[in-house]
């Protein structure tokens, strides 16, 4: 038992500093690489617009594939259903002249690959082929189930091997089923739409990638260029003429007194104290000529 607690004890330990080692690995990396120590908040910053852009136009187009797609089932279901309830009787009946013209309406309102009208025991009685009339009616072995919208049906399917949105309605008389109808319209005009929502979807995505590296680079040119000015900066505030300001030693109510090193072209250096006018007293000409004859005395 004891030996048991000890092991789960150092699997606890093990857990914890795994993701800490981690942490601790990713940050030294952060802190010795330059441009991400450089870069590392507009990265973040960067990184989240990114991903939001490419979320939102993903969702959008997305959305507007969808779109298209119910642009072209609702007709069908609604034509699906207004058919259906036509032949309701003359299906019933065996009116094959009404049902012959129901299918000539649909294929003028349509234009379908095909439609047919099945009887209860699956047996076409109308078709826009009048080949078929009078044969099993066989499901399409590749047939893949869209949806179920309304009664109706939609399904995708091959014919003649073109690809085929089907729609199939179940015809009901006294909540016995006497039949159904079934058209399918061509999906080749739909399948071009989808295909070029999904090639935006990938020009999306890849603009915005290049966008994210754009400003990336240019963020680092301009980060860089504002950290050299201001070490130039830093350069030219500790240089009192041929004077380098080395540390400061003391400061007073009118002055700073610096550590400075001297050093000719010949490579001859020396140490000395170089004392400066705190920058509000610059303006203040009594001062300065004070300071002025402090130091021609202090050089005699």
């Amino acid at each position: 038992m004891s030996s048991n607690e000890n092991n789960n004890s150092d699997a606890v330990t093990i857990s914890t500093q795994l993701p800490t080692g981690v942490t601790i690995s990713v940050s030294k990396a952060i802190r010795s690489n330059k441009f991400l120590k450089r870069n590392f908040k507009p990265l973040i910053a960067y990184s989240i617009l990114f991903i939001l852009i490419g979320i939102i136009s993903h969702l959008t187009l997305r959305s507007a594939q969808e779109s298209s797609r119910w642009e072209v089932y609702d007709p069908g279901i609604l034509s699906a259903n207004n058919m259906g309830e036509k032949i309701n009787a003359p299906l019933l009946e065996k009116d094959i002249l009404t049902l012959n013209v129901a299918i000539g309406e649909l294929e003028k309102k349509h234009n379908p690959v095909f439609s047919t009208i099945l009887d209860h025991s699956g047996k076409i009685i109308a078709h826009s082929n009048p080949d078929k009339i009078g044969k099993a009616y066989d499901e399409p072995e590749d047939k893949k189930e869209i949806s179920v919208d309304q009664g109706v049906a939609v399904s995708r399917v091959s014919v003649d091997k073109k690809s085929v949105i089907s729609f199939s309605k179940a015809i009901f008389f006294s909540q016995v089923e006497i039949g159904k109808i079934i058209f399918g319209i061509d999906a080749t005009q739909l399948d071009k739409k989808i295909a070029g929502f999904d090639r935006l979807l990938i020009i999306t995505w890849l603009l915005g990638a290049v966008a994210f590296v754009v400003a990336v680079v240019l963020t680092d040119h301009y980060l860089k260029k504002k950290r050299e000015k201001e070490l130039e900066e830093i350069e030219q505030a500790r240089r009192v003429g041929p004077y380098r300001l080395t540390r400061k030693i003391a400061q007073g109510g009118m002055a700073e007194l610096y550590l400075a090193e001297y050093k000719r072209e010949d490579g001859f250096k020396r140490i000395v104290a170089v004392k400066k006018i705190l920058p509000h007293l610059l303006e203040n000409k009594d001062f300065v000529e004070m300071f002025i004859r402090e130091a021609r005395l202090a050089a005699i």
